[in-house]
């Protein structure tokens, strides 16, 4: 009787080191949570220090937020509060500094914010796709001007998409037909081409998933030539713990590192941002959780000092976090 009560004990000993040994390879460091600090809140509505909009339909309410941001070298952070049709700045402690814009065709109004971004003297850029120009504002929240297709000789910008300005002030405009423009500082035409990537600092960026069952990441690095084409600058490749799913560029700092995001094919609401090195060695990543509310976009930012920036909502609030940077 002894013998089989030691024989019964062994075995569940055995199984259960069997069974934490198997719940232990099964669980991703994808579940190691990273939590960023609250910089940016507030709830819905049209004063200044809210956001967005709720609306009922059926007997139902649907709540729209703000769908893109930017930081700015400062750590500045515009929203583009697009339902609203406006820009709120905010300083790095998440202080309201400027709410300017309102729905109209005018100068200094908007129409449907599809993207923003701020050039190094601060001035910001809104392509408004509506509107179908980029208008330009100072760090006060001025009109300067505008980017017109007739302004540099072409027939009209076909639904804008994207705009940024890399640090030597060229612009670079991209519409939903994957059409891109390239303008220097004084707004001159300088090239026109198909395009496809997108485009941080003046150069282009494709990420995709390679090797067998596809566990590789792979990032090509593009130089936009004058005459708008890509050539192809550099290749690197890592292989992260994970089977990704997905794996999408999200932005390079100042240091030159490149990010990365994919998510676990195996984890529902988990993406990893990935911070890689210019020769691609990963140096950390980050597990961040997202999950969409009520319509609700997700969007992510990488300042050029390093920190990550998060976007996210549910039906009550909206807000943004920052991870800050850390070297390891």
């Amino acid at each position: 009787m002894e013998e089989s009560k030691k024989i019964v004990t062994l075995f569940l000993l055995v199984t259960s080191l069997i069974l934490i040994s198997v719940v232990s390879r099964g669980k991703s460091s994808q579940e190691v949570i990273t939590t960023g600090q609250v910089v940016v809140s507030g709830t819905w509505g049209k004063e200044p220090g809210q956001f967005g909009l709720q609306e009922e339909k059926e007997e139902v309410v649907f709540y729209y937020g703000p769908t893109t941001f930017t930081v700015d070298n400062q750590g500045n952070i515009y929203v583009a509060d697009d339902k609203n049709h406006r820009i709120q700045k905010f300083d790095r402690k998440g202080n309201l500094l400027l709410c300017f814009g309102s729905k109209g065709e005018k100068d200094d109004q908007f129409w449907l914010i599809e993207d923003i971004a701020v050039d190094n003297e601060g001035k910001i850029f809104v392509a408004d796709f509506k509107n179908s120009s980029v208008k330009i504002f100072n760090s006060k929240g001025r009109y300067l001007s505008s980017i017109k297709s007739e302004d540099i000789g072409i027939w009209r910008f076909r639904q804008l998409a994207s705009v940024d300005v890399d640090t030597e002030g060229n612009i670079y405009i991209v519409d939903s037909y994957e059409k891109m423009y390239k303008l220097n500082k004084q707004r001159q035409l300088i090239s026109t081409h198909d395009w496809d990537l997108p485009i941080v600092s003046g150069k282009g960026y494709r990420v995709k998933r390679k090797g067998k069952g596809l566990r590789e990441i792979e990032i090509e690095v593009y130089n936009i030539e004058e005459d708008g084409r890509k050539r192809l600058s550099k290749k690197m490749s890592f292989a992260p713990d994970v089977v990704p799913s997905i794996a999408h560029f999200e932005q390079i700092d100042e240091f030159g590192n490149i990010y990365v995001g994919y998510d676990d094919s195996a984890m529902d609401h988990i993406v990893t941002i990935a911070r890689l090195n210019p020769a691609g060695k990963m140096l950390r990543k980050y597990n961040i959780e997202l999950k969409m509310y009520y319509r609700q976009s997700i969007s992510i930012k990488i300042a050029k000092n390093g920190d990550i920036y998060i976007m996210k909502s549910t039906k009550d609030k909206f807000w943004i976090e920052r991870i800050p940077y850390r070297p390891r």
